[in-house]
């Protein structure tokens, strides 16, 4: 058995739980395999956590501050 198959024989059984417990989830706002997901403004990889690369575009923008 591969992790993927691990991985979703896993996600198989919290959904059912949940589904017991009459618990639902939108699948339109979840994300699944994915090498990176976005959290919070920032991006999560096995590598860990770095900034979104378009708020850091936008803070290098900012003026030097004067005084």
């Amino acid at each position: 058995m591969t992790d993927v198959e691990i991985y979703l024989q896993h996600l198989r059984q919290v959904f059912d739980v949940m589904r017991g417990d009459k618990l639902y989830t939108n699948l339109k706002k979840c994300i699944f395999c994915a090498p990176e997901i976005p959290v919070l403004g920032s991006y999560v990889s096995t590598e860990g956590v770095r900034a979104d690369p378009e708020k850091i575009k936008a803070i290098c923008a900012w003026p030097v501050p004067q005084d």
